[in-house]
């Protein structure tokens, strides 16, 4: 199997694990409840993603945009930021869903459910909370 130009590139490897230690550290901070420092982990992810969406379009890189966004999301959900906590949702549905065009794996799949799912949570509308359960299913 050949590896994609970014796999060659000591400096991603590094970003990549970069983004996983503070995937891993918000995580962390999430379990001992202290949001505000789990959402600067958060965010440090968010703008490493960024940055590397731009430099290589790759699914890899898309994905990890979506990690970050669906991360603050749960942050956002957590301190009670129901509408932030959607912003992010959407904006990662969309990234997934622009992914799955370009590889729809099993992966990107399972992104696409789990946001609609998590959108689906911080609705206040029963009939929308349905609607996005429903494409959820429709995904699974």
């Amino acid at each position: 199997m050949r590896k994609k130009e970014y796999e060659l590139n000591p400096t991603v490897n590094m970003a990549i694990n970069l983004f996983n230690a503070l995937r891993y550290c918000g995580k962390m901070y999430v379990l001992l409840l202290i949001y505000d420092k789990a959402e600067e982990k958060y965010s440090e992810m968010l703008k490493l993603s960024k940055s590397f969406t731009e430099l290589f379009l790759d699914e890899c890189f898309q994905r990890c945009l979506s990690i970050s966004l669906n991360s603050l999301g749960e942050i956002a959900k957590e301190t009670g930021n129901s509408k932030k906590a959607a912003e992010y949702y959407l904006e990662a549905l969309e990234i997934s869903k622009d992914s799955a065009q370009n590889a729809n794996t099993i992966e990107t799949r399972r992104d696409i459910l789990f946001a609609y799912y998590r959108i689906a949570q911080t609705v206040n509308d029963i009939s929308e909370a349905e609607s996005n359960c429903m494409k959820a299913l429709e995904i699974a």
